[in-house]
C-alpha cells in the first residue's frame, strides 16, 4: 500500500487511525512474509510508516531501522523490477487507484 499523505486519510468503519494500527499489527503476525505501508513525502522521498514484524527474519532490517531509512529495504528490490516498482507506487499515490503488484526481492 502507498500513501502521500497519511495523516489525511479517514480511517474506515468509524475506528481510529490507532486501533487499525493495533489490529493490522495483531492480524499480520499470523501473515506469511510482510506488509507495509509506503509513503511518498512532498519533495519525492519514499518513507514506510508501518512495517510487520515479519519483515526482520526475512530482510534482517528492523522496523526502526527501516522507518529511518527506506533505502534498506528499496535497495533489495530486484533491479529489472525497481523502477517499474517505483513508476506503479507513484502512480497509485496520485490516482489512488487499487494497486497490486508483484516483484522480486533479493
Amino acid at each position: 500500500m502507498a500513501q502521500s499523505r497519511p495523516d489525511v486519510q479517514q480511517p474506515p468503519h468509524g475506528l481510529s487511525r490507532h486501533e487499525l494500527l493495533e489490529h493490522l499489527r495483531a492480524v499480520s503476525a499470523y501473515l506469511p512474509g510482510f506488509i507495509y505501508q509506503l509513503c511518498l513525502s512532498p519533495i519525492g522521498h519514499f518513507y514506510f510508516t508501518f512495517t510487520s514484524t515479519g519483515l526482520e527474519s526475512i530482510f534482517g532490517v528492523t522496523q526502526k531501522r527501516l522507518i529511518e531509512d527506506a533505502s534498506l529495504l528499496l535497495k533489495k528490490i530486484h533491479s529489472n523490477d525497481y523502477q517499474r516498482l517505483i513508476n506503479e507506487n507513484v502512480q497509485h499515490i496520485e490516482t489512488g487507484k487499487t494497486w497490486h503488484n508483484e516483484f522480486r526481492m533479493l
